[in-house]
């Protein structure tokens, strides 16, 4: 007597993809390399400015006066009133 594979896949929920093993866990991500580059980015600015949001905001806003081009800022939009 033969031992016959199940005809479904096994459910795995949120709880479960702690239980993976490493080898599991690097089979279920998908890795994107265009993420990868825009969170290695991130990381570098963040290094940068020391984890300080308020300096990396503070030296954002000395990159953008010094490209010399003019922000475009709208005014806020406020949903339409129903009658």
């Amino acid at each position: 007597m033969g031992m016959n594979p199940p005809f479904y896949a096994l459910r795995m929920n949120s709880w479960e993809i702690d239980k993976m093993t490493e080898r599991q866990e690097e089979l279920h991500q998908w890795r994107d390399p265009i993420v990868a580059e825009v969170r290695k980015a991130r990381e570098a600015l963040l290094e940068s400015a020391g984890y300080d949001l308020d300096e990396l905001r503070r030296r954002l806003r000395q990159a953008q006066k010094e490209a010399g081009r003019t922000p475009v800022t709208l005014p806020p939009r406020h949903p339409e009133e129903s009658e």
